[in-house]
């Protein structure tokens, strides 16, 4: 298995992390080109894969979020295929964010919201040193 920021994006590429995107969430729109070329271009914006043979078995959207009191990177859109689950593809990638957050030589905290459904997804971050965080996170749709 590799791990790797993608900084550019082919089309095969696009359609393979679509898929896995839209099983994470059914309701996102398919991201357009456009938008990936945008994503790519935005140094606040990685987006780390897991592959094997060529094939992408999980992915990790992390953001940097730029506010006046301090910089919040937020680790979002975690999904590992479910054939492939139960093999630390997760574990891997959500190392891999931290390293690299560690390496910019951020030392604040990192943050992620996850659903209280998704069981074992929460009880990897616990194991990787997350904590749960009452925010009283309020949201609006638009």
């Amino acid at each position: 298995m590799d791990i790797r920021i993608l900084k550019h994006i082919d089309e095969k590429m696009m359609e393979q992390v679509g898929l896995l995107l839209r099983k994470l969430d059914p309701s996102a729109p398919e991201t357009t080109p456009e938008r990936w070329e945008r994503l790519m271009a935005d140094d606040s914006f990685s987006l780390f894969v897991a592959e094997e043979d060529g094939k992408v078995t999980g992915m990790l959207t992390l953001t940097c979020c730029a506010t006046l009191s301090r910089d919040k990177y937020w680790i979002e859109d975690v999904i590992v295929d479910e054939s492939q689950r139960g093999k630390g593809i997760g574990r891997a990638l959500v190392k891999a964010a931290v390293s690299h957050v560690r390496e910019k030589g951020f030392k604040d905290t990192i943050y992620l919201t996850s659903n209280p459904s998704r069981v074992s997804a929460r009880a990897l971050y616990r194991s990787e040193g997350f904590e749960g965080y009452d925010t009283g996170v309020f949201r609006m749709k638009l």
